[in-house]
């Protein structure tokens, strides 16, 4: 994997006089590169595979996020560009040629990142149910206890909390601020 990390505009001037402009937002993101095991489009959310053989790529390729697909395991970003299939060997899968190579924001702000409806400014983020979307993080709450010192609620795991949307959703689409995910 490679790591960019592209930094906008973050200073309203040049210091030399030339050029000045206003304080604009920044655009600081950290970029990896993955190798795509499924086809992605641009704006899934990605998690890595741990549905690989080879426990190397186990940390390399990644594939669309599901809540439903036990090999999706760790969610690392969105998409940023699409890999319309997924890798393949030249000689029929038994080399690791990885071709297939896709861009993932894996912290920071993402435009277009393919959310559920009805997401607004604010929702925090966890995988859906439908593969590369992210839907809003349901709140739950367990009994604590009846006062007795005996606890009668069900015990319930948290989903992990991949971003927070920074706008309302447009179609399915959201500016989204991805949180870095360090295991």
């Amino acid at each position: 994997m490679s790591t960019t990390s592209y930094i906008n505009r973050i200073f309203g001037r040049d210091e030399s006089g030339v050029n000045e402009a206003t304080v604009t937002a920044s655009a600081r993101r950290k970029v990896e590169t993955f190798v795509a095991g499924a086809a992605i489009a641009e704006g899934d959310f990605v998690a890595l595979n741990f549905g690989e053989t080879a426990d190397g790529e186990k940390g390399l390729v990644v594939k669309k996020a599901d809540i439903a697909d036990t090999n999706i395991i760790c969610v690392v970003g969105v998409a940023i560009e699409a890999a319309t299939t997924a890798e393949t060997s030249s000689d029929g899968g038994t080399t690791n040629d990885r071709t297939k190579l896709i861009k993932v924001v894996v912290a920071g702000l993402v435009d277009q990142a393919n959310v559920d409806g009805a997401t607004a400014k604010g929702d925090r983020l966890v995988v859906g149910g439908t593969a590369g979307r992210a839907t809003v993080a349901t709140s739950f709450r367990t009994d604590l206890g009846d006062g007795t010192g005996t606890t009668t609620g069900a015990v319930a795991q948290q989903q992990q909390i991949v971003a927070i949307a920074c706008e309302a959703d447009a179609a399915n689409k959201a500016l989204v601020y991805i949180f870095p995910q360090t295991p």
